[in-house]
Protein backbone atom coordinates (compact mmCIF):
# COMPACT_ATOMS: atom_id res chain seq x y z
CA UNK A 1 0.00 0.00 0.00
CA UNK A 2 1.28 3.39 -1.33
CA UNK A 3 2.31 5.80 1.59
CA UNK A 4 -0.39 8.25 0.03
CA UNK A 5 -3.09 5.64 0.53
CA UNK A 6 -2.25 4.92 3.90
CA UNK A 7 -2.35 8.67 5.27
CA UNK A 8 -5.97 9.11 3.53
CA UNK A 9 -7.20 5.64 5.50
CA UNK A 10 -5.37 6.72 8.60
CA UNK A 11 -6.91 9.95 8.30
CA UNK A 12 -10.50 8.36 7.25
CA UNK A 13 -9.83 6.25 10.68
CA UNK A 14 -9.22 9.43 12.88
CA UNK A 15 -11.97 11.15 11.50
CA UNK A 16 -14.23 8.04 12.37
CA UNK A 17 -12.77 8.01 15.77
CA UNK A 18 -14.10 11.65 16.66
CA UNK A 19 -17.05 10.48 15.30
CA UNK A 20 -17.91 8.51 17.70
CA UNK A 21 -16.31 10.33 20.03
CA UNK A 22 -18.33 13.47 19.64
CA UNK A 23 -21.37 10.85 19.53
CA UNK A 24 -20.51 8.79 22.78
CA UNK A 25 -20.08 12.82 24.73
CA UNK A 26 -23.59 13.22 23.48
CA UNK A 27 -25.05 10.57 24.37
CA UNK A 28 -23.19 11.04 27.81
CA UNK A 29 -24.51 14.14 27.91
CA UNK A 30 -28.08 13.14 27.01
CA UNK A 31 -28.15 10.41 29.92
CA UNK A 32 -26.97 13.22 32.18
CA UNK A 33 -30.10 15.45 31.19
CA UNK A 34 -32.38 12.36 31.33
CA UNK A 35 -31.03 11.34 34.85
CA UNK A 36 -30.85 14.82 36.16
CA UNK A 37 -34.70 15.23 34.93
CA UNK A 38 -35.74 12.11 36.39
CA UNK A 39 -34.21 12.60 39.61
CA UNK A 40 -36.05 16.30 40.21
CA UNK A 41 -39.43 14.97 39.37
CA UNK A 42 -39.35 11.62 41.39
CA UNK A 43 -42.42 11.56 43.93
CA UNK A 44 -43.31 14.60 42.54
CA UNK A 45 -47.67 15.11 42.33
CA UNK A 46 -48.09 18.64 41.02
CA UNK A 47 -47.76 18.94 37.24
CA UNK A 48 -46.79 22.29 37.15
CA UNK A 49 -43.96 21.35 39.31
CA UNK A 50 -42.46 18.76 36.67
CA UNK A 51 -42.74 20.75 34.06
CA UNK A 52 -40.93 24.07 35.50
CA UNK A 53 -38.21 21.56 36.79
CA UNK A 54 -37.75 19.46 32.80
CA UNK A 55 -37.55 22.83 31.68
CA UNK A 56 -34.63 24.41 33.84
CA UNK A 57 -33.43 21.25 33.68
CA UNK A 58 -33.46 21.35 29.81
CA UNK A 59 -31.80 24.76 29.13
CA UNK A 60 -29.36 23.85 31.71
CA UNK A 61 -27.75 20.84 30.50
CA UNK A 62 -28.08 21.47 27.37
CA UNK A 63 -26.58 25.05 27.80
CA UNK A 64 -29.63 26.54 25.93
CA UNK A 65 -31.97 29.62 26.59
CA UNK A 66 -35.30 29.18 25.97
CA UNK A 67 -38.10 26.46 26.52
CA UNK A 68 -42.01 26.27 26.94
CA UNK A 69 -44.91 24.17 26.23
CA UNK A 70 -48.61 24.75 25.28
CA UNK A 71 -50.75 22.04 26.59
CA UNK A 72 -54.52 21.49 25.06
CA UNK A 73 -57.44 18.85 24.35
CA UNK A 74 -57.67 16.83 21.39
CA UNK A 75 -61.73 17.86 21.98
CA UNK A 76 -61.22 21.50 21.18
CA UNK A 77 -57.86 22.24 20.23
CA UNK A 78 -57.31 24.92 22.37
CA UNK A 79 -53.96 25.55 23.24
CA UNK A 80 -52.46 27.42 26.60
CA UNK A 81 -49.46 28.10 28.27
CA UNK A 82 -48.49 25.38 30.98
CA UNK A 83 -44.98 26.19 31.51
CA UNK A 84 -42.02 28.20 30.36
CA UNK A 85 -37.85 29.24 31.04
CA UNK A 86 -36.34 32.31 29.31
CA UNK A 87 -39.01 33.33 27.25
CA UNK A 88 -39.34 36.96 26.41
CA UNK A 89 -42.27 38.51 28.13
CA UNK A 90 -43.27 39.66 24.88
CA UNK A 91 -44.37 36.69 23.13
CA UNK A 92 -45.51 35.35 26.19
CA UNK A 93 -47.80 38.21 26.42
CA UNK A 94 -48.52 37.88 22.78
CA UNK A 95 -49.48 34.50 22.85
CA UNK A 96 -52.02 34.86 26.20
CA UNK A 97 -53.93 37.76 24.52
CA UNK A 98 -53.99 36.80 20.66
CA UNK A 99 -53.38 33.16 20.71
CA UNK A 100 -51.02 31.28 18.90
CA UNK A 101 -51.85 32.13 15.48
CA UNK A 102 -49.97 30.61 12.54
CA UNK A 103 -47.21 28.35 13.81
CA UNK A 104 -46.31 24.87 13.68
CA UNK A 105 -47.51 23.83 17.25
CA UNK A 106 -51.03 23.39 15.88
CA UNK A 107 -49.63 21.08 13.67
CA UNK A 108 -47.19 18.91 15.96
CA UNK A 109 -50.43 18.92 18.30
CA UNK A 110 -52.27 17.07 16.08
CA UNK A 111 -50.15 14.99 13.59
CA UNK A 112 -48.05 13.83 16.65
CA UNK A 113 -44.79 14.40 14.85
CA UNK A 114 -41.81 16.36 15.58
CA UNK A 115 -40.90 19.76 13.83
CA UNK A 116 -38.53 22.28 13.77
CA UNK A 117 -39.56 26.09 12.80
CA UNK A 118 -36.53 27.09 10.74
CA UNK A 119 -37.65 29.99 9.68
CA UNK A 120 -40.32 32.95 10.30
CA UNK A 121 -42.34 31.75 7.79
CA UNK A 122 -43.32 28.39 9.72
CA UNK A 123 -43.39 30.48 12.93
CA UNK A 124 -43.83 34.49 12.31
CA UNK A 125 -42.78 34.94 16.04
CA UNK A 126 -40.06 33.37 15.69
CA UNK A 127 -37.57 36.93 16.60
CA UNK A 128 -39.28 37.51 19.98
CA UNK A 129 -39.07 33.92 21.28
CA UNK A 130 -36.00 34.81 23.13
CA UNK A 131 -35.27 38.51 24.62
CA UNK A 132 -31.77 40.06 24.08
CA UNK A 133 -31.42 38.50 20.50
CA UNK A 134 -30.71 40.24 17.23
CA UNK A 135 -32.06 37.64 14.81
CA UNK A 136 -34.17 35.17 15.34
CA UNK A 137 -33.43 31.54 16.64
CA UNK A 138 -34.90 27.85 15.18
CA UNK A 139 -36.91 25.73 17.78
CA UNK A 140 -37.85 22.16 18.06
CA UNK A 141 -41.53 21.06 18.62
CA UNK A 142 -42.07 17.95 20.33
CA UNK A 143 -45.51 16.53 20.57
CA UNK A 144 -46.02 15.75 24.37
CA UNK A 145 -48.72 12.49 24.89
CA UNK A 146 -50.70 11.76 27.57
CA UNK A 147 -53.63 9.33 28.83
CA UNK A 148 -57.45 10.45 27.72
CA UNK A 149 -57.64 13.20 25.38
CA UNK A 150 -54.94 15.83 26.70
CA UNK A 151 -51.89 16.59 24.76
CA UNK A 152 -49.22 18.98 24.61
CA UNK A 153 -46.02 20.59 22.56
CA UNK A 154 -42.70 21.20 24.31
CA UNK A 155 -40.47 24.16 22.46
CA UNK A 156 -37.18 24.26 22.82
CA UNK A 157 -35.29 27.62 21.38
CA UNK A 158 -31.83 26.36 19.57
CA UNK A 159 -29.07 28.00 19.77
CA UNK A 160 -28.28 31.43 17.80
CA UNK A 161 -27.40 30.46 14.03
CA UNK A 162 -28.01 26.62 14.83
CA UNK A 163 -30.52 23.88 14.42
CA UNK A 164 -31.39 20.44 15.92
CA UNK A 165 -30.24 17.91 14.40
CA UNK A 166 -32.45 14.46 13.70
CA UNK A 167 -30.43 13.17 17.05
CA UNK A 168 -31.28 15.99 19.23
CA UNK A 169 -34.75 15.90 17.95
CA UNK A 170 -35.11 11.91 18.63
CA UNK A 171 -33.44 12.83 22.00
CA UNK A 172 -36.17 16.09 22.80
CA UNK A 173 -38.45 13.24 21.84
CA UNK A 174 -37.22 10.95 24.77
CA UNK A 175 -37.02 13.55 27.02
CA UNK A 176 -40.91 14.95 25.94
CA UNK A 177 -41.66 11.04 26.89
CA UNK A 178 -40.26 10.88 30.06
CA UNK A 179 -42.04 14.20 30.96
CA UNK A 180 -45.48 12.37 29.91
CA UNK A 181 -45.06 9.70 31.91
CA UNK A 182 -44.14 11.73 34.76
CA UNK A 183 -46.99 14.06 34.67
CA UNK A 184 -49.68 10.76 34.07
CA UNK A 185 -47.91 9.54 37.88
CA UNK A 186 -48.21 12.57 39.67
CA UNK A 187 -51.70 12.59 38.12
CA UNK A 188 -52.22 8.62 39.15
CA UNK A 189 -50.40 9.38 42.73
CA UNK A 190 -52.67 12.53 43.56
CA UNK A 191 -55.82 10.45 42.62
CA UNK A 192 -54.66 7.50 44.72
CA UNK A 193 -54.22 9.84 47.61
CA UNK A 194 -57.14 11.51 47.18
CA UNK A 195 -59.15 7.87 47.70
CA UNK A 196 -56.69 7.13 50.44
CA UNK A 197 -58.13 9.94 51.98
CA UNK A 198 -61.07 9.95 51.18
CA UNK A 199 -61.23 5.76 52.48
CA UNK A 200 -59.93 6.73 55.70
CA UNK A 201 -62.54 9.39 56.65
CA UNK A 202 -65.10 7.15 55.79
CA UNK A 203 -63.83 4.70 57.63
CA UNK A 204 -63.20 7.11 60.52
CA UNK A 205 -66.75 8.46 60.04
CA UNK A 206 -68.51 4.53 60.48
CA UNK A 207 -66.56 4.05 63.25
CA UNK A 208 -67.38 6.87 64.90
CA UNK A 209 -70.63 6.27 63.72
CA UNK A 210 -70.67 2.62 65.42
CA UNK A 211 -69.47 4.37 68.47
CA UNK A 212 -71.96 6.59 68.97
CA UNK A 213 -74.79 4.26 68.41
CA UNK A 214 -73.23 2.01 71.08
CA UNK A 215 -73.29 5.69 73.56
CA UNK A 216 -76.88 6.77 72.31
CA UNK A 217 -77.94 2.79 73.19
CA UNK A 218 -76.80 3.24 76.86
CA UNK A 219 -77.51 6.88 76.95
CA UNK A 220 -81.02 6.13 76.42
CA UNK A 221 -81.32 2.83 78.96
CA UNK A 222 -79.68 5.07 81.52
CA UNK A 223 -81.70 8.16 80.83
CA UNK A 224 -84.81 6.24 80.94
CA UNK A 225 -83.13 4.55 84.78
CA UNK A 226 -82.68 7.86 86.60
CA UNK A 227 -85.99 9.67 85.08
CA UNK A 228 -87.94 7.56 86.99
CA UNK A 229 -86.21 7.84 90.48
CA UNK A 230 -86.12 11.71 89.70
CA UNK A 231 -89.65 11.62 89.03
CA UNK A 232 -90.48 9.97 92.28
CA UNK A 233 -87.92 12.37 94.28
CA UNK A 234 -89.89 15.49 92.17
CA UNK A 235 -93.52 14.70 93.53
CA UNK A 236 -91.83 13.54 97.17
CA UNK A 237 -90.41 16.90 96.99
CA UNK A 238 -93.72 18.64 95.89
CA UNK A 239 -94.80 17.27 99.02
CA UNK A 240 -92.65 18.60 101.39
CA UNK A 241 -92.87 21.94 99.62
CA UNK A 242 -96.54 22.28 100.46
CA UNK A 243 -96.07 21.47 103.87
CA UNK A 244 -93.30 23.31 104.35
CA UNK A 245 -95.18 26.45 103.00
CA UNK A 246 -98.17 25.83 105.65
CA UNK A 247 -95.70 26.65 108.07
CA UNK A 248 -95.20 30.12 106.69
CA UNK A 249 -92.23 31.65 108.10
CA UNK A 250 -91.11 28.31 110.53
CA UNK A 251 -90.52 26.73 107.21
CA UNK A 252 -87.64 29.38 105.55
CA UNK A 253 -84.42 28.00 106.20
CA UNK A 254 -85.96 24.11 104.72
CA UNK A 255 -87.77 26.21 101.92
CA UNK A 256 -84.33 27.21 101.29
CA UNK A 257 -82.93 23.76 101.36
CA UNK A 258 -86.07 22.23 99.24
CA UNK A 259 -84.95 25.09 96.34
CA UNK A 260 -81.13 23.79 96.56
CA UNK A 261 -82.64 20.01 95.95
CA UNK A 262 -85.74 21.70 93.21
CA UNK A 263 -83.09 23.12 91.42
CA UNK A 264 -80.71 19.94 91.10
CA UNK A 265 -83.93 18.37 90.31
CA UNK A 266 -84.03 20.41 87.27
CA UNK A 267 -80.42 20.18 86.03
CA UNK A 268 -80.93 16.39 86.20
CA UNK A 269 -83.89 16.47 84.09
CA UNK A 270 -82.17 18.52 81.44
CA UNK A 271 -79.28 16.59 81.55
CA UNK A 272 -81.61 13.32 80.90
CA UNK A 273 -83.65 15.06 78.38
CA UNK A 274 -79.94 15.85 76.57
CA UNK A 275 -79.31 11.85 77.00
CA UNK A 276 -82.75 11.19 75.44
CA UNK A 277 -81.85 13.74 72.73
CA UNK A 278 -78.67 12.00 72.26
CA UNK A 279 -79.33 8.45 71.77
CA UNK A 280 -81.97 9.83 68.93
CA UNK A 281 -79.85 11.53 66.80
CA UNK A 282 -79.14 8.65 64.17
CA UNK A 283 -83.45 8.36 63.62
CA UNK A 284 -83.05 10.12 60.74
CA UNK A 285 -86.15 11.05 58.20
CA UNK A 286 -84.89 12.79 55.38
CA UNK A 287 -86.95 15.26 52.98
CA UNK A 288 -86.48 18.31 50.75
CA UNK A 289 -86.45 21.56 53.16
CA UNK A 290 -84.72 24.80 52.96
CA UNK A 291 -82.01 25.55 55.80
CA UNK A 292 -82.84 28.75 55.45
CA UNK A 293 -86.24 28.44 56.84
CA UNK A 294 -85.12 26.18 59.59
CA UNK A 295 -82.67 29.26 60.54
CA UNK A 296 -85.23 32.00 60.57
CA UNK A 297 -87.42 29.79 62.68
CA UNK A 298 -84.71 29.25 65.13
CA UNK A 299 -84.27 33.30 65.04
CA UNK A 300 -88.21 33.42 65.64
CA UNK A 301 -87.94 31.24 68.71
CA UNK A 302 -84.79 32.34 70.58
CA UNK A 303 -84.57 36.15 69.50
CA UNK A 304 -87.14 36.95 72.91
CA UNK A 305 -84.67 34.80 74.91
CA UNK A 306 -81.46 36.85 73.53
CA UNK A 307 -83.26 40.29 73.77
CA UNK A 308 -83.43 39.63 77.30
CA UNK A 309 -80.28 38.55 77.90
CA UNK A 310 -78.55 41.77 75.80
CA UNK A 311 -77.40 39.77 72.87
CA UNK A 312 -78.08 41.47 69.64
CA UNK A 313 -79.23 38.36 66.81
CA UNK A 314 -78.67 38.24 63.37
CA UNK A 315 -79.01 35.85 60.18
CA UNK A 316 -77.50 37.33 57.22
CA UNK A 317 -77.00 35.68 53.44
CA UNK A 318 -73.76 33.79 52.88
CA UNK A 319 -72.29 33.24 49.43
CA UNK A 320 -74.74 32.17 46.49
CA UNK A 321 -78.79 31.53 47.68
CA UNK A 322 -79.18 27.96 49.16
CA UNK A 323 -81.67 25.57 47.51
CA UNK A 324 -83.59 22.83 49.14
CA UNK A 325 -81.34 20.09 50.90
CA UNK A 326 -82.78 16.81 51.78
CA UNK A 327 -82.39 16.61 55.90
CA UNK A 328 -84.17 15.58 58.83
CA UNK A 329 -85.67 19.50 59.75
CA UNK A 330 -86.08 19.16 63.50
CA UNK A 331 -82.56 17.62 63.61
CA UNK A 332 -81.53 20.19 61.38
CA UNK A 333 -83.58 22.94 63.88
CA UNK A 334 -81.88 21.16 66.77
CA UNK A 335 -78.57 21.77 65.56
CA UNK A 336 -79.18 25.61 64.46
CA UNK A 337 -80.88 26.00 68.56
CA UNK A 338 -77.61 24.65 70.03
CA UNK A 339 -75.24 26.61 68.13
CA UNK A 340 -77.03 29.32 68.53
CA UNK A 341 -78.06 29.25 72.44
CA UNK A 342 -74.43 27.88 72.61
CA UNK A 343 -72.97 31.33 71.45
CA UNK A 344 -75.76 33.42 73.66
CA UNK A 345 -74.83 31.56 76.68
CA UNK A 346 -70.93 32.25 76.23
CA UNK A 347 -71.68 36.12 76.45
CA UNK A 348 -73.58 36.44 79.93
CA UNK A 349 -72.95 40.16 79.36
CA UNK A 350 -74.73 40.31 76.21
CA UNK A 351 -73.32 41.09 72.62
CA UNK A 352 -73.98 39.55 69.22
CA UNK A 353 -74.89 36.52 67.29
CA UNK A 354 -74.32 36.33 63.39
CA UNK A 355 -75.47 33.31 61.83
CA UNK A 356 -74.76 33.14 57.86
CA UNK A 357 -76.27 30.71 55.70
CA UNK A 358 -75.90 29.97 52.11
CA UNK A 359 -73.99 28.05 49.44
CA UNK A 360 -70.04 28.20 49.08
CA UNK A 361 -68.30 26.51 46.94
CA UNK A 362 -70.89 23.96 45.90
CA UNK A 363 -71.95 23.26 49.42
CA UNK A 364 -74.68 24.59 51.86
CA UNK A 365 -72.69 26.25 54.95
CA UNK A 366 -74.16 27.53 58.22
CA UNK A 367 -72.26 30.00 60.55
CA UNK A 368 -72.51 30.94 63.86
CA UNK A 369 -70.05 33.87 65.10
CA UNK A 370 -70.46 35.24 68.73
CA UNK A 371 -68.56 38.48 70.00
CA UNK A 372 -67.91 36.43 73.52
CA UNK A 373 -64.90 35.56 75.08
CA UNK A 374 -63.56 32.79 73.11
CA UNK A 375 -62.65 28.67 73.71
CA UNK A 376 -59.76 28.13 75.98
CA UNK A 377 -57.43 26.10 73.89
CA UNK A 378 -56.81 22.97 74.33
CA UNK A 379 -60.43 22.06 74.84
CA UNK A 380 -62.37 19.81 72.15
CA UNK A 381 -66.25 20.75 72.82
CA UNK A 382 -67.34 18.00 70.53
CA UNK A 383 -66.32 15.33 73.50
CA UNK A 384 -69.11 14.62 75.22
CA UNK A 385 -69.76 16.00 78.68
CA UNK A 386 -67.08 18.53 77.74
CA UNK A 387 -68.06 22.26 78.67
CA UNK A 388 -67.18 25.61 79.22
CA UNK A 389 -70.26 26.65 81.22
CA UNK A 390 -71.28 26.02 84.54
CA UNK A 391 -74.50 25.00 84.27
CA UNK A 392 -73.78 23.27 80.80
CA UNK A 393 -74.42 19.65 80.50
CA UNK A 394 -71.52 19.04 77.72
CA UNK A 395 -73.80 17.14 75.55
CA UNK A 396 -75.16 20.07 73.19
CA UNK A 397 -72.21 20.40 70.54
CA UNK A 398 -72.24 16.39 70.84
CA UNK A 399 -75.66 16.02 69.55
CA UNK A 400 -74.93 19.06 66.79
CA UNK A 401 -71.81 17.49 65.67
CA UNK A 402 -73.63 14.15 65.61
CA UNK A 403 -76.52 15.23 63.27
CA UNK A 404 -74.82 17.03 61.15
CA UNK A 405 -72.30 13.83 60.68
CA UNK A 406 -75.26 11.93 59.98
CA UNK A 407 -76.22 14.21 56.99
CA UNK A 408 -73.08 13.63 55.57
CA UNK A 409 -71.69 16.90 56.64
CA UNK A 410 -68.63 18.37 58.33
CA UNK A 411 -68.85 20.61 61.59
CA UNK A 412 -65.76 22.69 62.65
CA UNK A 413 -65.05 25.61 65.33
CA UNK A 414 -62.80 28.64 64.81
CA UNK A 415 -61.92 30.38 67.84
CA UNK A 416 -59.12 33.29 68.82
CA UNK A 417 -58.56 34.50 72.79
CA UNK A 418 -60.68 37.15 72.73
CA UNK A 419 -62.20 37.46 69.80
CA UNK A 420 -65.79 34.79 69.85
CA UNK A 421 -65.73 31.88 68.33
CA UNK A 422 -67.67 30.74 65.21
CA UNK A 423 -69.28 27.08 64.76
CA UNK A 424 -68.76 26.05 60.73
CA UNK A 425 -71.67 23.68 59.31
CA UNK A 426 -70.60 22.53 56.16
CA UNK A 427 -73.58 20.10 53.90
CA UNK A 428 -73.71 18.29 50.75
CA UNK A 429 -76.41 20.01 48.77
CA UNK A 430 -77.12 16.38 47.03
CA UNK A 431 -76.66 13.90 50.26
CA UNK A 432 -75.81 10.43 49.75
CA UNK A 433 -78.62 7.93 50.08
CA UNK A 434 -77.82 6.78 53.53
CA UNK A 435 -81.26 7.16 55.29
CA UNK A 436 -81.69 5.66 58.72
CA UNK A 437 -85.14 4.75 59.37
CA UNK A 438 -87.34 4.79 62.80
CA UNK A 439 -85.85 2.35 65.30
CA UNK A 440 -82.31 2.38 63.89
CA UNK A 441 -81.23 3.24 67.95
CA UNK A 442 -82.20 3.33 71.21
CA UNK A 443 -83.87 5.25 73.44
Amino acid sequence: MSAPEQERLKAAYEERVRGLESALQRRDQELLVLSAVAARIHGEDSEQAILGIALEEILSRMHLRAAWIFMGDSRDAKLHLAASRGVAATYLEEVRSQGLGECLCPEVFWSGHSMQARNTTQCPRMPTIVEGLAEPVAHACIPLRFEGERRGVLNVAARPDEQFSEDELRFLETLGHQMSVAVERARHLRTARTAYEELKEAQAQIIDNEKMAVVGTFASGLAHEVRNPLNSMGLQLVILERRLSALGEGGGEMSRVTAIIREEIDRLNRLVDDFLMFSRTNRIHFQPASLDAVVDEVMRLLRPEARAQGVNLRHQRLGEPLPDLRMDVEKMKQVVINLVKNAMEAMPGGGSVVVESGLMNGRACLVVRDSGPGLPEGVDVFQLFTTTKAKGTGLGLSIAQQVVLEHGGEIRVISHAGEGAAFEVSLPVAPEEHEVEEGGGGG
